[in-house]
């Protein structure tokens, strides 16, 4: 069975210099909400999750495009659902974002 799950992370981002290739840092809190695990695992389960991001990339700029290729990191707040199922309080993300 599936479990699903989304997070919005808040993160302050620096920008440094003004040229072709910027680097940027960033830092933050993410919050995680887990889809229903109905009676998957049992019990009743506390769902919603907060964990610290730090990131670092560079930013790309083109004529009209910005390629941002970033690498995040969170340390989630909490490990386990119930005492036999646990997640890793470590993610690492690969992220490109590209602006118009």
């Amino acid at each position: 069975r599936d479990i699903n799950s989304f997070e919005i992370p808040v993160m302050g981002k620096w920008r440094s210099g003004g040229g072709l290739i910027r680097p940027i840092v960033g830092a933050g809190v993410s919050f995680r909400r887990w889809g229903d695990f109905g009676n998957f695992l049992g019990g009743d389960l506390d769902r919603n999750n907060t964990g610290f991001v730090l990131g670092g990339g560079i930013e790309i700029r083109a004529i009209f495009l910005r390629i941002t290729p970033e690498i995040r990191y969170t340390r989630w707040g909490a490990q386990s659902f119930t005492p036999t199922v646990q997640a890793s309080r470590n993610q690492w993300d690969f992220l490109v974002g590209f602006t118009f």
